[in-house]
């Protein structure tokens, strides 16, 4: 029974390819936060790869599956995030494009209202005299 102890865990675990794993997870949870997940994904990746690499030189060191996950999951997280990070940039900037048009039709609106409109009076027929525009703001039938 220990003989099969010590064949199980002969090995030390490998704390950057675990480190790459979590760090990699993290990342995925985060996407809709802009630039976040994309630095978590990153560190994930290259923890993931570092582990991965320490695993295949130093057969002591176990770990190889959680390295490769540490790559995978830095790998979706960076490229949620990326995406996430882009979409906010174009909401940005459509949102600061809207509001700039609203300030202009506002500012079109206030110059309208300031405007005074004069009719002569002896010259309107009993039609026109019934219409009027929005313009026609000092109109008095």
């Amino acid at each position: 029974m220990d003989n099969e102890q010590n064949v199980n865990n002969n090995g030390t675990s490998n704390g950057v390819a675990i480190a790459g794993m979590v760090v990699g997870i993290v990342s995925i949870p985060f996407m809709a936060v802009p630039i976040l997940p994309v630095a978590l994904g990153i560190v994930g990746i290259i923890l993931g790869i570092v582990g991965v690499n320490k695993s295949k030189v130093l057969p002591e060191w176990k770990g190889k599956g959680f390295g490769i996950a540490g790559i995978i999951t830095g790998s979706i997280g960076t490229v949620l995030g990326l995406i996430y990070t882009i979409m906010w940039i174009v909401l940005i900037i459509a949102a600061k494009a809207i509001v700039d048009e609203a300030g202009n039709e506002l500012n079109k609106y206030n110059s309208y209202k300031n405007v005074n409109v004069t009719v002569k009076y002896s010259a309107v027929t009993e039609y026109e005299n019934t219409t009027t525009t929005l313009l026609d703001t000092t109109y008095k039938a």
